[in-house]
């Protein structure tokens, strides 16, 4: 369990994953893959974590699971490789609560 004030897990630095995501029409809306990783890669030093990997889709909607970088986090999840999954905003990682709950 992550402590969310100071981002420790049994005493030790949180180890993220960061999930960047872009359809067709994001960038537009400076949700630019490069602004999204910067952003996340700002948090997660300021937070004292260990950054595990950056897993990015370009051109994935959210619609659906069936991303290269979303499977591929979700089985490093499974291998326990990090234990916090860091997005810009929700709808990066799911647009329907029935993802979701697949995926938890």
């Amino acid at each position: 369990m992550v402590n969310s004030t100071s981002g420790e897990t049994a005493g030790r630095p949180a180890r993220a994953a960061v999930y960047i995501r872009v359809s067709s029409g994001d960038q537009v809306d400076n949700f630019s893959l490069e602004a999204q990783e910067q952003a996340a890669r700002q948090y997660v030093e300021a937070h004292g974590w260990d950054l595990h990997r950056v897993y990015a889709d370009e051109g994935h909607s959210a619609r659906t699971t069936n991303r290269p970088a979303f499977q591929m986090m979700l089985r490093d999840a499974q291998l326990r490789q990090f234990n916090v999954i860091l997005v810009h905003k929700l709808d990066r990682l799911f647009r329907n609560l029935g993802n979701l709950l697949e995926c938890v």
